[in-house]
């Protein structure tokens, strides 16, 4: 059974719901009365737009859950499908509650306060929906924050190299993501990182990055990266939403920045150009460039370059602050 919810997992990531449906009923027939299998097969048929039968999957999976343990990742699944039918209210009041359960870890907590804050905006948004004559989100709008593209810059003191360079890294043929070639990478908890230089780094983009977007920002701790490219270091075409980003609408709210701490060598065939693709557009990295785009922006880069080119990377959530 639990090979089969596993295999389940695996297809859901891979977007084949009907298989990952069939993996998470198997486990059920071997062994009944999982809550776990339960919560998957509530987030699979709200993947599926389904959300009758997701409520009514996510609801055994808390009564089963004797045991409260990921309760609060259960409930903010019910939050979720409830949140797709536009129940806000309901769902307001699940993730007030969390919000005030505080044996959560960290993580936990600021995913339920992105989810809250997501679900009273979609709110707020359907409430003027319904009194302006004019919708909301017209096309050109959409179009607008697609292609947008902000470019700001901020000096790279020595001693952040020098604190990048001393943090555990790995290979980037060691990842399952998006990056390949001859380089290394940290982990995705960069700024949780105290080194002062690195502390002063986190708290600059954030700055930055509410100043740009005159938005309130939301941690920049949980989805922070270093890269180190050398020589034949690439990534493929990709975007930085999860299958999560689509629970609460937060695609709509989420953001990625990169900045460049030293753009290496610049003096070859493919000096790390971050291309962007619909729209279109290439940019030349500077040390100290820093680019912020909507995280459903699809974009690659390809480095040959003799010298290490060092890029932070960030992707954070931000919203009205209205």
């Amino acid at each position: 059974p639990d090979a089969h919810i596993n295999l389940g997992g695996i297809y859901q990531y891979l977007g084949n719901l009907d298989q990952a449906l069939a993996s998470t009923l198997k486990s059920l027939e071997l062994k009944p009365d999982q809550p776990v299998a339960y919560y998957n097969l509530g987030a699979i048929y709200l993947a599926k737009k389904d959300y009758i039968k997701a409520e009514k999957e996510i609801d055994l999976a808390i009564k089963l859950n004797t045991m409260n343990s990921n309760s609060d990742i259960y409930q903010r699944l019910k939050a979720a499908i409830l949140f797709k039918e536009e129940a806000y209210d309901n769902a307001i009041e699940i993730l007030e509650k969390l919000s005030f359960n505080s044996g959560l870890t960290k993580k936990s907590s600021y995913q339920n306060k992105i989810a809250l804050k997501a679900t009273i905006h979609a709110k707020n948004h359907n409430l003027l929906s319904t009194q302006l004559i004019e919708p909301l989100n017209t096309p050109r709008e959409k179009e607008d924050r697609e292609s947008l593209t902000i470019i700001k810059n901020r000096p790279v003191e020595e001693n952040l190299i020098a604190e990048l360079y001393s943090i555990k890294s790995r290979k980037l043929s060691d990842t399952s993501d998006v990056r390949h070639g001859n380089g290394l990478c940290t982990n995705f908890q960069l700024f949780n990182n105290k080194l002062p230089a690195i502390q002063k780094l986190s708290n600059d983009l954030k700055a930055i990055a509410n100043d740009s977007l005159s938005k309130e920002i939301c941690s920049l701790k949980y989805d922070s990266f270093f890269n180190i490219f050398k020589a034949g270091a690439w990534t493929a075409p990709h975007d930085h939403l999860k299958v999560t980003d689509e629970q609460f609408n937060l695609y709509q709210h989420k953001y990625s920045l990169v900045y460049y701490v030293d753009p290496g060598d610049q003096d070859c065939k493919n000096p790390g150009i971050l291309r962007m693709y619909k729209p279109e557009r290439d940019i030349l990295p500077e040390k100290g460039m820093i680019v912020l785009v909507p995280s459903s922006r699809v974009h690659s880069s390809c480095y040959e370059g003799t010298k290490d080119r060092l890029m932070v990377g960030v992707n954070f959530y931000a919203f009205s602050r209205d």
